[in-house]
């Protein structure tokens, strides 16, 4: 079990991402997003064969190993690129994807042979092949970084293949989980290959697949980071140019579906602070109606106390609702955060209003007797001396028609009002 041991030492100290690893087989994942993943397939085929050669008691379900190879065999022979134009360009790729395919199904033959001798004729032809196309496989490692000529520009081969596809994020993350899927298959045979021939895992091979697969991550995340800035700016153009909010909504779900998109679309009365210069909060204006799209990442996902938001809810009226959005933002900077956008709109009537949040939306919504609070946050940046101040920040307040009849709320008159009143704060505290 030495082996064992040495591979499960260098996999711990060498993961990005740690978490404990199931030995059992089991169906891969959409989506292969960290070192731990890609690696992990490997892992579960050198402890399986580990086991088996020292005869250990544990069960083995033969089942399961069987089914994930078969999984693995049938994603390599897919065809996930379509386009003529990058055919040649990805010759490569295909012969890797067969050899890997070639490799898998003769790890299955050893599997499912039950004799001795059949078995071990296998494991050496496995050996042998893995050996004489260990250049060809190894090029999985770069073969995206590789520079080409295409269209009369010369660029990695990875942005050509994203260029072509328009930087469609759907077909991004199909590639990106082919790819890493090949990767995972290679680092598995890499493995085994040295179980074979060596029993023992080398050190040298755990780093060398640790680094390719963390540049590979990293090459990925910055054409990602690319296409969701092309993202952005359709989404925007979108945004503009649609007026109803669930159309709106739909459409983006449907053409950006990578995107957490919500829409809040005031048409009726509304107390509203919105920070400016954000780029994931598009706004606009059609007379007293108000339509913001919020785009939620990874900073607005804030665990914030649920039970203050609730206090705050209980206490801001709309009849001093404009009065304290001077220093709203207050309360949240206490907490190190900032506010992106803070929404308060009655219950009732709510015809002419709609917010509709993706199933993944970051918003913080409390509702009360007579009007609800949809808050956006994010987490402040450390590195940055400079707060935000009220100058930060757009207020709207606007009542609309038959709101004099609501319980708790004083009419100001009809009009949108941009305020710029002391707030009264002590209420919230």
């Amino acid at each position: 079990m030495k082996g064992l041991y040495i591979l499960n030492f260098i996999f711990l100290v060498s993961i990005l991402t740690v978490r404990t690893v199931d030995t059992k087989l089991g169906k891969i994942g959409n989506v292969l997003s960290t070192v731990t993943d890609v690696i992990s397939f490997g892992l579960d085929l050198y402890s399986f064969f580990d086991s088996l050669f020292e005869e250990s008691e544990e069960s083995i379900d033969y089942d399961r190993i069987i089914d994930s190879i078969s999984e693995r065999i049938e994603i390599s022979t897919e065809k996930i690129i379509d386009k003529i134009e990058l055919q040649s360009y990805i010759a490569e790729l295909r012969d890797i994807a067969l050899i890997i395919k070639q490799l898998l199904s003769e790890v299955m033959n050893i599997l499912q042979k039950s004799g001795h001798d059949q078995a071990n004729e296998y494991r050496k032809r496995f050996v042998d092949d893995f050996k004489n196309n260990r250049v060809k496989i190894y090029k999985i490692k770069s073969l995206l970084t590789f520079t080409v000529s295409f269209g009369g520009s010369s660029n990695s081969l990875l942005s050509v293949i994203v260029k072509q596809y328009d930087c469609s994020i759907p077909k991004f993350w199909e590639f990106k989980t082919y790819y890493m899927t090949l990767v995972s298959d290679a680092v598995a045979m890499d493995l085994l290959y040295e179980k074979f021939s060596y029993s023992n895992l080398d050190y040298e091979t755990m780093t060398s697949w640790h680094q390719t697969i963390d540049g590979l991550f990293r090459d990925f995340k910055e054409q990602e980071d690319a296409c969701v800035k092309v993202s952005l700016a359709q989404a925007k153009t979108d945004f503009e140019n649609t007026a109803k909010a669930e159309e709106l909504y739909e459409s983006n779900h449907r053409k950006y579906p990578h995107l957490i998109s919500d829409i809040l679309h005031l048409g009726g009365s509304y107390c509203a602070l919105v920070l400016k210069g954000y780029d994931e909060l598009f706004k606009k204006s059609n007379g007293n109606t108000r339509t913001f799209q919020f785009i939620s990442s990874e900073e607005n996902y804030i665990n914030y106390n649920q039970e203050q938001l609730q206090r705050v809810a209980s206490t801001v009226q709309f009849d001093n609702c404009k009065s304290i959005l001077e220093n709203i933002w207050i309360i949240f900077d206490a907490s190190k955060l900032d506010l992106v956008l803070w929404v308060m709109y009655p219950t009732s009537p709510a015809a002419y209003t709609d917010i509709l949040l993706d199933k993944n939306s970051s918003a913080h919504v409390i509702t009360s007797r007579s009007h609800k609070i949809v808050t956006y946050l994010r987490d402040q940046d450390d590195t940055k001396e400079t707060v935000l101040t009220q100058n930060d920040f757009d207020e709207y307040f606007y009542i609309g028609s038959g709101t004099d009849k609501l319980d708790g709320m004083k009419v100001w008159g009809p009009g949108l009002i941009i305020t710029s009143s002391i707030a009264i704060i002590a209420i919230l505290c």
